[in-house]
């Protein structure tokens, strides 16, 4: 298992860095005063060295899938938000205030719950019995039935109100998201296996292929939508909710289909599990939440560039390029002064 969670952790940073280089590619090729993209952002060689980092980072989370419970490594996604919080504050310098700390710590306390009260469970199929043990389960029909309403839903939700907030997009990408931790489940599980006992066994089925290709085309299409969400919202928006509907939505999944709940040694565990996911989710929004320094002014959030709009103690102000002085800001006791000067 710990295999697994080291696994994790090290695909959590690459795809926190991944994401990173996604989002700064989408900054730089944006327009100062139409705010629309200069050219499309697959040309962009940023916006691939952020796909190879998310696809290496999945990569890793790929193989934990074989070694520990999914239940486990999914929440382990907050590590790579507290990297980023690590990599801003001690190499890039930018302020950190009480509220982060309290975040990082609900992060790092979060994970350690749900590490180990997580259920102690190991997922036991073959290729032959996948259909008749997983998919034609009344746990499987659950979840299939389930995720085609929602998806059919979202999708045309987020035709007509994606633009207008954040949650429409990132809850979409993570129904979709919760497809590719299956299929990436399925996969390694099989794989993990085949590599112990023989591929004959396990590879002669079409299973391994179909979840493989599954795992691919869900994993794209949540892609595009987290896409959707960076162009027209901050990261400190988009991560947060990403994270809170992916990891809710994929622990769910997966312990519906592959009944990972029944492996709770008691209520407790399950109690204190879901604490840790939950705590783990509270710690990664307030981690996210900027904050004011000495000086009454923020940096503006990882949308911004500049020539938008600077932000000072959660404030918009007029356009002026990003390190330019605020303008003076006339108090009523000289705006009396000066008219009564007029009046004399």
């Amino acid at each position: 298992m710990w295999i697994g969670i080291l696994l994790s952790v090290i695909g959590n940073v690459i795809i926190n860095a991944g994401m990173n280089a996604m989002k700064h590619a989408h900054n730089i090729n944006q327009d100062q005063h139409s705010k629309e993209p200069i050219k499309h952002f697959a040309s962009i060689p940023w916006w691939w060295f952020g796909i190879l980092g998310i696809g290496g980072g999945e990569v890793g989370n790929l193989i934990a899938y074989g070694y520990a419970p999914a239940a486990i490594v999914t929440p382990i996604g907050a590590v790579g938000v507290l990297t980023n919080v690590l990599i801003t504050t001690f190499i890039l310098k930018e302020h950190i205030s009480v509220l982060n700390m309290v975040g990082m710590l609900g992060v790092l306390g979060g994970i350690v719950l749900a590490v180990f009260y997580a259920p102690n469970s190991d997922t036991i199929f073959t290729s032959e019995g996948f259909w008749s043990d997983v998919i034609s389960s009344k746990q499987g029909i659950i979840y299939i039935v389930i995720f085609v309403v929602a998806a059919v839903i979202m999708i045309i939700v987020n035709k007509y109100f994606g633009s207008f907030s954040v949650i429409v997009p990132v809850f979409t990408s993570s129904i979709f998201g919760s497809l590719t931790i299956l299929s990436a489940k399925t996969f390694s599980s099989l794989l993990t296996k085949a590599i112990s006992y023989g591929f004959d066994y396990y590879f002669l089925s079409p299973v391994p292929y179909l979840a493989f290709l599954l795992m691919l085309v869900s994993c794209v299409v949540a892609m595009a939508f987290i896409n959707t969400a960076m162009i027209k919202f901050g990261n400190s928006k988009v991560v947060p909710t990403y994270y809170a509907f992916f990891t809710t939505l994929s622990v769910l999944s997966v312990g519906l289909v592959f009944r990972e709940f029944d492996c709770f040694r008691g209520a407790q565990d399950a109690g204190l599990f879901a604490a840790g996911v939950f705590l783990a989710i509270l710690g990664v929004s307030l981690v996210q939440i900027h904050s004011c320094p000495a000086d009454n002014k923020v940096a503006p959030d990882s949308g911004d560039k500049d020539g938008e709009k600077a932000v000072e103690c959660g404030k918009e102000v007029e356009d002026r390029p990003r390190g330019s002085r605020p303008p003076p800001i006339r108090t009523p006791s000289s705006g009396s002064a000066r008219a009564a000067g007029g009046e004399t």
